[in-house]
Formats: C-alpha cells, sequence, structure tokens
C-alpha cells in the first residue's frame, strides 16, 4: 500500500459555515475529540483512510502544543 494521508491539524476555531468545501473532493467537515476519534478509528465506526499509528502521530504532536 503506497497511499499517502493528508492530515491538517487547525488550532484555531472557525465555524462550518467558514469552509468552501470542493464536493468533488471533501463530503463534510466534522469536529472531534481526539480520545472520541481515536475511538472511533480503532472500533471501525468511522470511515476514513488514516492508519491508527498514523492518527497516534497527530495525538503526539498535539500534546507537544
Amino acid at each position: 500500500d503506497n497511499e499517502l494521508s493528508s492530515v491538517f491539524v487547525i488550532t484555531r476555531r472557525f465555524d462550518d459555515d467558514d469552509f468552501s468545501l470542493q464536493e468533488e473532493e471533501v463530503e463534510s467537515v466534522r469536529w472531534m475529540d481526539y480520545e472520541k476519534c481515536r475511538e472511533a478509528i480503532h472500533a471501525g465506526t468511522l470511515p476514513n483512510c488514516i492508519y491508527e499509528d498514523e492518527f497516534e502521530m497527530v495525538g503526539a504532536y498535539l500534546k507537544g502544543l
């Protein structure tokens, strides 16, 4: 598997209406707590294209903020 996942960390607050989505690329924006998101990825209840170890890298980054 040679896929590349793009993950963005936004440290500023936005309202959902602040986003202009390119419908061909992005279906929706969803705000989630990191731990709840990690649990959903692990349980397979959140459709995604990121591996758990990649998401844990995001968690390590967030801890450093």
